[in-house]
């Protein structure tokens, strides 16, 4: 089992960021177009390292499920992650959520969670050389799609 652990400060106001978390999110599911439910995540080969200029797409299933009874300095969902038509891919389970930044006018997205990489003992050596960094970097470019859709809602 793999951790995966990503932040990222947006340009919102946590009150706001709070009320607009779930909103933003099904905002991501209907940005493809696609079923309800399913995020397409991009990944820049320049971001693990590649030419620039391409990019990896896949589309996701995803099920946010908001917590109850959270505390006032952070609001989280639990998140799983599956790939569209399966293949190769690693499922995620974590947790997606906001916290207080130290900013009034700033919020922290964190991304919590752990993936298991397919094919057993050779899918952790592949995990290992490339495959951490390819989700490092696919976590980042969630959080960076959800960053953009929170931020437009705070500015309405």
């Amino acid at each position: 089992m793999v951790m995966i652990h990503e932040k990222l400060t947006v340009r919102c106001a946590y009150d706001r960021a709070a009320k607009y978390l779930v909103p933003s999110l099904d905002d991501l599911t209907a940005s493809i177009g696609g079923a309800p439910g399913v995020i397409r995540l991009t990944l820049p080969l320049e971001e693990v390292g590649l030419p620039g200029g391409l990019a990896l797409s896949k589309d996701v299933n995803a099920h946010f499920v908001p917590i109850q009874g959270q505390d006032e300095g952070s609001k989280f969902t639990a998140v799983h992650l599956t790939p569209v038509g399966g293949g190769p891919f690693p499922q995620l389970l974590g947790l997606l959520g906001i916290e207080r930044d130290e900013r009034p006018e700033t919020c922290t997205l964190v991304l919590e969670g752990s993936y298991d990489p397919p094919f057993g003992i050779v899918g952790d050596a592949l995990d290992a050389v490339a495959g951490r960094k390819v989700a490092k970097s696919s976590a980042r470019e969630l959080l960076k799609t959800l960053a953009r859709a929170l931020a437009a809602r705070c500015r309405q």
